[in-house]
């Protein structure tokens, strides 16, 4: 459990450690990527660890893209958590 009471986008605390994704949108480009929770920054923001990055275009299948950042900070309102396939 958080210390910290952060919420994600669902209004659900946010457990470091644990998987999350965001996405953003521009000019037609979509960014998805999927990250593990490690830390929250002084900022309010939280760091994911990036384990899979993906885009596309418009309503184009989404492809793997090549991330240079290993790490990234997300305003907390944007995360949403991410649940293993059954």
């Amino acid at each position: 459990m958080s210390e910290h009471g952060v919420k994600d986008s669902l209004g659900d605390e946010i457990i470091l450690g644990k998987p999350y994704g965001y996405s953003v949108d521009s000019n037609g480009v979509t960014h998805t990527t999927l990250g593990i929770a490690e830390k929250f920054t002084p900022s309010g923001k939280i760091t994911l660890k990036v384990i899979s990055s993906r885009k596309s275009l418009w309503m184009d299948e989404a492809e793997e893209n090549k991330v240079d950042t290993k790490k990234v900070s997300v305003k907390p309102a944007k995360l949403f958590p991410i649940y293993e396939k059954e």
